[in-house]
């Protein structure tokens, strides 16, 4: 067997109904839904995939290089030499025409920027730890190997000062100071989740149904105090919005026999919605677009380096929280 996860291929424990955590689309389910996603998105905005595609590039090469180097190598205009970890961050720094903010950073922000990447690292090394003493198992997920996060802790380091010079936050609704903190403190239940996904190809109930309602409820108060109440109300409607569109992807996959995603995405999509929303319904377009289309990468990687095949279960959410981070990076009308 070329993959390493073993016993992980016998795929996750069914729950019926609202309390389904399920996350394991086959390899083949996530292309066939990063191909439909990339149609539709083709069809009903034909100007959002030219503008970016030169902006997602680096990033892409940025993941094949780690499961598929060949791949990557075969791209044009792709960075020699990044890690994986920096693929949040990579492209805010890339884009020639981003604002000013993103590229030039002044001196003095400097120190808070490096504070935030302390704290960031320190936080995912405390989920890392979490993670790999395996609370969040089954007894019946204990003969699954050790779960390999070690990503966290540099992923977290690198997101956080990248959170905080997205202009989506630093110039979007509401008070600066309150938004980024709330972003950041909603990236560390993220991460668990995404760590959590990639061990067990679960979404646990006890973080995501919170999620659904507490979210909206801290996005409305700070676009009212922030004198902005289109952010409020976007923030209020958009987990209803992301979750109606992965709950029509999952009902379509129930009717045609063939389930490409399970509750936990959709749940999932609910609880990333208000934030994306938030920032504006183009920045919640792009997440979910995005969030398919790095699950269809994913797999694509995956099998050009011989490590999946088609019918291999693989994590849908690490692709909804790239996609998600990504589009809050990117400098979005």
């Amino acid at each position: 067997m070329s993959l390493s996860t073993g016993p992980r291929l016998l795929g996750p424990i069914h729950r019926p109904g609202c309390w389904d955590e399920r996350d394991a689309p086959a390899v083949r389910h996530s292309l066939v839904m990063s191909i439909a996603a990339a149609l539709f998105v083709a069809v009903a905005f034909p100007g959002l995939l030219p503008n970016l595609a030169p902006d997602l590039l680096p990033a892409l090469a940025l993941a094949l290089s780690e499961v598929a180097p060949g791949a990557a190598a075969e791209l044009p205009g792709a960075p020699s030499a990044l890690p994986a970890a920096a693929i949040p961050t990579a492209i805010p720094t890339a884009i020639p025409t981003a604002p000013a903010g993103i590229c030039a950073v002044p001196a003095t922000a400097l120190a808070p920027l490096a504070g935030l990447a302390v704290v960031g690292g320190l936080s995912g090394l405390d989920i890392r730890r979490r993670v790999e003493a395996g609370v969040h198992r089954r007894a019946e997920e204990q003969r699954l190997p050790s779960p390999r996060v070690a990503w966290l802790v540099p992923v977290l380091a690198l997101s956080w000062p990248a959170f905080a010079l997205a202009p989506a936050l630093v110039r979007g609704p509401g008070p600066t100071p309150l938004v980024v903190a709330a972003f950041l403190v909603a990236s560390l239940p993220l991460a668990w989740l995404a760590a959590v996904d990639l061990d067990v190809h679960r979404l646990p109930n006890a973080v995501t149904l919170p999620g659904l309602w507490l979210g909206p409820v801290v996005l409305v108060a700070l676009g009212l105090i922030g004198g902005d109440p289109a952010a409020a109300g976007r923030a209020a409607v958009g987990g209803l919005v992301a979750g109606g569109a992965y709950g029509l992807l999952y009902t379509i996959g129930l009717l045609l026999a063939r389930p490409g995603l399970g509750l936990g995405d959709v749940k999932l999509a609910g609880c990333l919605g208000p934030w994306l929303a938030f920032c504006g319904w183009t920045h919640l377009a792009t997440g979910l677009y995005l969030g398919l289309a790095f699950g269809g990468l994913g797999a694509v990687a995956l099998l050009l380096a011989r490590r999946a095949r088609a019918h291999t279960p693989i994590a849908h959410g690490p692709a909804m929280a790239l996609g998600a981070g990504v589009a809050l990076c990117l400098p979005l009308g």
